[in-house]
């Protein structure tokens, strides 16, 4: 009955279904029910299943079909239902349709028209129901397929000079610490992606956000570390076992990922990740836990057994000649300007040299200050003793640093503070 009265309302629809005809036919459903009601909510899901299907086909076959979806604008009908406080189902199809015409879209003109409206970075960053799987997985998707668009003629469309701003970058890392693999993986994706790029103003903006995202990557990754070495301490139970071989898949994924980002060859991104992997991870962590003396410590700490294999899993996994010279130097030489003065924590008496810890970085810098990375709004030179970033924050786009943690505080304990979207998995990391 509701079909027969559909077709009384709207006109039966052509038979022809990938058709011009059919497209215009849809195109009035959708004028008649911009507003979504329960009455009226499956009928726009078919629609927007059929647009989509539509589309892609004029796009690949015939150009005035493509033509007749941009001269009126049907692309913000998508724009409006997500925006419209009526539920997850008619937003999950209409993030899926744009997602859909993304991935598929495949003539040049086509993808810029999609690009040059102004609702891209809007359905960025929209806030939906992260708590919706099935639409978080749209929008993830939606995101990957974007940045998979990116090059030097594309990326302009994705940056809001208003604010100095990358919202495609800012809105995946939030999901970096996600519980489902697949998410973190898409993530990765995105930043890769985007870092791959490596256009100038991009890149500006960027510096002043990949701190605190290398920050908080690799204090979850700490975490991952110091929960292994817990396992380890107690009963190995099968439930232990199976959960040992999950973090170290997630630890080397993570090194990989590093790795990756070293490899896109981006000298402001790598020198910052350099340098975060130095100062928040091997010196705090894994040089500290190498020391004898650091037993008796109430410090974060791992076993020796546990710190000599992170190590190895380092030097297999990244090929950059500045990380296996830093990890080489604390092996073979002991070299205080690493180990001994991160031993000194415990005492508050000593302060690492951040320029002396960096030499072992770059083999061509005579004054280490030269190398090192300038944090926006943060005096790089500590005051206390190093330790882990202590509380993980999410990007916003003001890009404000991670708070500081004094030379007391554990740097591996302390409850994380992170949006809805990681706050289980953040939690779940730092149990």
């Amino acid at each position: 009955m509701f079909s027969r009265m559909s077709h009384s309302l709207f006109g039966q629809p052509p038979k022809n279904k990938l058709s011009l005809e059919h497209l215009k036919h849809l195109h009035n459903v959708l004028k008649e029910n911009k507003v979504i009601t329960r009455d009226n909510e499956m009928r726009v899901v078919e629609a927007l299943k059929t647009i989509a299907e539509i589309v892609i086909w004029g796009d690949r076959n015939e150009p005035v079909i493509f033509d007749y979806f941009a001269e009126n604008n049907m692309f913000a009908f998508f724009h409006d239902y997500l925006c419209q406080d009526h539920g997850a189902f008619v937003s999950t199809q209409a993030m899926q349709t744009i997602n859909i015409l993304f991935e598929n879209i495949r003539n040049e003109t086509s993808l810029w028209y999609l690009l040059s409206q102004n609702y891209i970075n809007t359905l960025i960053t929209h806030e939906f129901d992260s708590s919706n799987e099935e639409l978080l997985g749209y929008f993830i998707s939606f995101l990957k397929s974007l940045s998979i668009r990116l090059n030097l003629h594309t990326i302009h469309f994705f940056c809001n000079e208003n604010v100095r701003d990358f919202p495609l970058y800012s809105e995946a890392i939030k999901f970096f610490n996600h519980r489902e693999a697949m998410v973190r993986i898409a993530v990765r994706t995105v930043t890769l992606n985007i870092f791959k790029v490596n256009e100038a103003n991009t890149v500006v903006n960027l510096c002043e956000r990949v701190d605190t995202y290398f920050n908080n990557v690799l204090w979850v990754l700490g975490n991952q570390c110091v929960e292994v070495d817990r396992i380890l301490r107690s009963e190995l139970t099968s439930e232990h076992r199976s959960r040992l071989a999950d973090l170290m898949a997630f630890v080397a994924d993570e090194f990989s990922y590093l790795q990756d980002v070293l490899s896109m060859a981006v000298p402001e991104i790598s020198q910052r990740l350099l340098y975060a992997v130095v100062e928040k991870f091997l010196v705090p962590l894994l040089a500290y836990s190498l020391r004898s003396t650091s037993r008796s410590s109430k410090r974060t700490h791992l076993g020796m057994e546990v710190a000599l294999h992170m190590i190895t899993l380092m030097m297999t996994s990244f090929h950059d000649k500045r990380i296996c010279r830093a990890i080489s130097a604390l092996l073979l030489t002991g070299d205080p300007n690493i180990v001994e003065e991160a031993d000194a924590v415990d005492s508050g008496s000593a302060v690492l040299s951040q320029d002396r810890a960096l030499q072992s970085l770059s083999p061509h810098t005579t004054s280490a200050s030269s190398s090192r990375p300038s944090t926006p709004g943060q005096n790089l030179t500590p005051t206390a003793a190093p330790t882990l970033q202590a509380t993980p924050t999410t990007e916003a786009a003001s890009g404000s640093p991670a708070p500081q943690v004094s030379a007391e505080a554990d740097p591996l304990t302390q409850a994380p503070s992170t949006p809805a979207a990681t706050s289980e998995a953040a939690a779940a990391a730092a149990a």
